[in-house]
């Protein structure tokens, strides 16, 4: 066998290996009966229908919505001031600001968890939607950061340079010249920040007061064993997060094409 066939093959193992137990559970949720027995008993949409009829389900989905939207707002503000700032830094300091604002990423979502948590408990903040907002910000963060950075990176610096020549102020250049030119980028971020936001398990575990989200929720049913409620819940997550997984992918493919410049300059 060749290196070629070889390399092919181990990367359909790599993918059977990462998507098949995926495909299990989307498979599943069609089932007609609650044992997971093959061949299925039969096909049916019974436990999609079972969806909108679970109250504390519909309430956790309302909960995820709250807190993503949240989370995603204070990522994506904190964010992208964080990679303007970091790309006009210059030297060691930029250095120390890209591995600190990566730092969230490399902690354990356990360890970010307990320390919010003990943090709220010291300054007296009692855990509720807020606190859950504030975890997934601190872990989502980085993510709009660099994605923002890379842009920035690929962006002319003589694009801020004519707006001001132009007359533009920094703020007003930075407003109409630098931020036009890196929306998508910042879009997309947003996109992963909810994609994100909405899987995230343990740092809303621990930071839920008594309003739990939808992976909470999730995790909840799986103590009392896999309910097909909840195949049905991970196929619809599934592909809402592929859907956004992608979008975020075509935009923040490729470098941004040059702006037009308007006369408000």
């Amino acid at each position: 066998m060749s290196k070629r066939r070889a390399l092919r093959a181990y990367g359909a193992l790599l993918y059977a290996f990462l998507y098949l137990p995926l495909a299990v559970v989307v498979l599943y949720s069609f089932n007609t009966s609650r044992l997971y027995l093959w061949p299925m008993s039969g096909f049916s949409l019974e436990w999609y229908r079972a969806l909108g009829s679970d109250d504390a389900l519909m309430r956790s989905v309302g909960n995820s919505f709250q807190v993503m939207v949240g989370a995603i707002v204070g990522s994506v503000v904190i964010g992208t001031l964080g990679a303007l700032a970091i790309h006009r830094s210059r030297g060691r300091a930029k250095a120390v600001m890209q591995a600190v604002a990566l730092l969230p990423i490399l902690v354990p979502g356990l360890v970010m968890g307990l320390g919010l948590l003990l943090l709220f408990e010291q300054v007296g903040i009692r855990l509720s939607k807020a606190t859950m907002i504030a975890g997934h910000v601190a872990f989502i963060t980085p993510v709009v950061l660099f994605v923002v950075l890379s842009r920035l990176h690929q962006i002319s610096p003589r694009l801020e340079m004519a707006a001001r020549d132009l007359g533009a102020g920094p703020v007003k250049a930075l407003m109409f010249a630098v931020l036009p030119a890196i929306r998508t980028a910042i879009f997309g971020g947003a996109l992963l920040a909810a994609t994100l936001s909405l899987d995230e398990v343990i740092i809303s575990f621990l930071l839920t007061g008594v309003d739990n989200t939808l992976p909470v929720y999730i995790f909840s049913l799986m103590r009392f064993g896999i309910s097909p409620v909840a195949n049905a819940v991970y196929t619809i997550l599934l592909i809402v997060t592929g859907v956004t997984i992608v979008t975020s992918l075509r935009l923040t493919r490729g470098r941004e094409p040059s702006q037009r410049q308007s006369s408000r300059f």
